[in-house]
């Protein structure tokens, strides 16, 4: 080992015993060669802190409480265990669709912007920037129903994407369009149309494109 690898290694030991003799830390070992090894292990966080427990009041154990407790109380940081709850109530106060969490490499969490705010955030942008996919469906939906496939290509595409797959879903799921046969979603003769809902979204975002 080099002596920089060995000046390492002992820096290392003496962090191990302070948060073993003065911080009450439990040492589970070397995990360098560990198999799955991530610097969230889910099968410890999990017994204790669900996904679905963030969504309602819960506790919160700070890695290190002897300097989670002054920052708190200097206001550099929130009270333990309100973060996600507060994400929550401010989304629905901006009209926003609850934060979803997940776990992936990570903790991870997504806010996602409303159709209206997607479509609507293309006026006054500057001309290099492209409009949005949902914004670009339906202008083509505006002039009458389209397939799947009628819209990759009139989009400029060489098939349909996973990008338009998402997107129609999306405008499905906001009521801006529709099937032109819901009794046969998956059906080969299946196209979409705006909804009234669609329509006037679509006639607010051009009002406001001619204000610009």
């Amino acid at each position: 080992m080099s002596p920089v690898g060995q000046r390492e290694e002992r820096t290392q030991k003496r962090a191990v015993t302070l948060f073993r003799e003065q911080l009450g830390y439990d040492y589970l070992g070397d995990w360098t060669d560990r198999a799955g090894n991530a610097n969230i292990d889910r099968a410890l966080l999990q017994p204790w802190l669900t996904l679905d427990m963030l969504r309602e009041p819960h506790g919160s154990v700070p890695g290190n409480p002897l300097l989670a407790e002054p920052l708190y109380l200097t206001q550099y940081i929130e009270r333990m265990g309100t973060g996600t709850g507060d994400m929550i109530r401010q989304c629905r106060e901006a009209g926003l669709p609850e934060p979803e969490f997940s776990m992936s490499d990570g903790f991870v969490i997504t806010i996602r912007r409303t159709v209206q705010q997607r479509i609507g955030e293309a006026s006054g942008r500057p001309e290099s920037q492209p409009e949005s996919l949902e914004r670009r469906v339906l202008v083509l939906l505006a002039d009458g129903p389209l397939s799947k496939s009628e819209l990759s290509s009139r989009l400029g595409q060489k098939e349909v994407s996973g990008h338009l797959n998402q997107v129609i879903r999306v405008l499905l799921a906001d009521q801006t369009v529709e099937y032109t046969r819901p009794e046969k979603p998956t059906s080969r003769l299946q196209k979409y149309r705006l909804t009234d809902k669609g329509a006037a979204l679509l006639a607010g975002v051009r009002r406001k494109d001619e204000q610009v």
